[in-house]
């Protein structure tokens, strides 16, 4: 499968002042996978080393962290010479080794000539007192596969690079418009967890796919109990099955009595921050004023969650993936929380964090977006249609230079008013 992320880390290898690469992201988004694919296309050798499946190996990182003699024993334990410009090191599901990941400090200081990049799941959650070394080494995020990609991984670069290579914003052939919104009918039903996509690309049957959802919300379950408290796993798994509730009301602020009655957020912050950091959810945070930068307005106690998957949305709703995607009506079923947690997913493609804005009066803005010191307000819509009261009761406070709605409709621009497609979230870099 083809990774947009894949072109950081060929910009890592190139990198003169490089640093050890941690690859970050949740269980089952690809990160081995990437990792390994990267070393058979760059390097003559790689080498992995899993720290789940091989726990012994730890024992590399505990006498001392002389960069020489870890080497020299992984070349004893792997029964090769490695070269440091032509092998790369893997140091997979790193959170099971915390000297490994303590290593890295010395890596960046004492072997700069080796090429060590690491891949971890549930990383802060598991390393107990080991702290990372701040400034020492390259973080990078993987997600599961963006719309784009999933389009790749079914066949369709010709439309890929269609899209891609868009320069204005103006209406599509209403062909291609439609073949689009097919495609993203099918992406909300299979999501983009590699699995899932593989196994659709390979047997083309929608119902393996929600089966292979259902297994990984299971494993992450599991990974409730494994890695937390009884107590805590208890509430991280009342959070996350409140989440498709949370995102379905109008109001989409996280309310703890969802979760149940009386529910405070001293109660579930803990769970909240688990599952965020595990890479599970993502905060869309409110900000009192929109102004530059975003991170600086942000209302503490305020915010929404998107699951980390618009198809394990669909599982954990318990929405049935045929009737989704046979409904004629693109977002009759879908709604506003489909639709609005896939931007939420897209825009993170470009954007580390994601803000919202609310006004006192119950005007919302989905999201905000900065760009080039400038923001922009963003409104996502359902449906063919819709008011747009929001937009405008932000536009009358704080003229923005566009008003951005984006929904099932073509591309359209006219004065400051722009729409996107919910297929071309990715073109609000065309937006100056």
């Amino acid at each position: 499968m083809q990774r947009r992320l894949y072109d950081d880390i060929i910009l890592w290898k190139k990198a003169e002042e490089r640093k050890p690469l941690i690859l970050r992201g949740a269980r089952q988004v690809g990160k081995t996978y990437l990792l390994e694919d990267f070393g058979k296309r760059e390097f003559l050798q790689t080498i992995r080393l899993n720290f789940e499946r091989q726990p012994n190996l730890g024992q590399i990182f505990e006498r001392d962290f002389s960069v020489k003699r870890i080497i020299q024993e992984i070349e004893v334990e792997f029964n090769t010479k490695i070269d440091p410009q032509n092998t790369l090191i893997i140091f997979d599901e790193i959170q099971q080794c915390p000297k490994a990941i303590t290593s890295l400090k010395y890596f960046c200081e004492d072997g700069r000539d080796y090429f060590v990049a690491s891949a971890g799941s549930l990383l802060g959650l598991k390393v107990g007192g080991s702290s990372f070394p701040v400034g020492k080494i390259h973080f990078l995020d993987l997600y599961p596969l963006n719309f784009n990609e999933f389009l790749l991984a079914l066949g369709e670069e010709t439309l890929v690079s269609f899209l891609s290579e868009l320069k204005i914003i103006e209406p599509l052939s209403e062909n291609i418009h439609q073949k689009c919104l097919d495609y993203l009918k099918l992406y909300f039903c299979i999501g983009g967890m590699p699995e899932a996509v593989k196994d659709y690309v390979e047997k083309r049957d929608i119902s393996r796919s929600r089966e292979l959802q259902l297994d990984l919300l299971e494993t992450y379950s599991n990974d409730f109990s494994k890695h937390a408290g009884k107590t805590t796993a208890i509430k991280i798994q009342q959070v996350w099955d409140s989440i498709p509730k949370q995102l379905a009301r109008e109001q989409k602020k996280f309310m703890f009595t969802e979760i149940k009655k009386g529910g405070r957020s001293k109660e579930y912050e803990e769970a909240i921050n688990w599952l965020i950091n595990a890479k599970l959810c993502h905060k869309v945070q409110l900000v009192k004023r929109p102004e530059f930068p975003l991170a600086h307005f942000e209302e503490e106690g305020f915010f929404k969650l998107i699951l980390l998957d618009v198809g394990l949305l669909g599982a954990l709703s318990q929405i049935n993936p045929q009737i989704l995607f046979q409904e004629t009506d693109l977002f009759k079923t879908f709604k506003g929380a489909f639709a609005e947690s896939f931007v939420g997913q897209e825009l993170l493609c470009f954007s580390k964090k994601l803000f919202y804005w609310r006004s006192q009066h119950e005007a919302e803005i989905d999201y905000l977006v900065e760009r080039n010191s400038l923001i922009f307000p963003i409104e996502v819509k359902s449906g063919q249609s819709g008011k747009l009261k929001s937009l405008k009761t932000y536009s009358d406070k704080y003229s923005p230079k566009y008003r951005i709605r984006i929904s099932s409709q073509n591309y359209f621009l006219k004065d400051d008013f722009i729409n996107l497609p919910l297929y071309g979230t990715q073109h609000l870099g065309l937006i100056e």
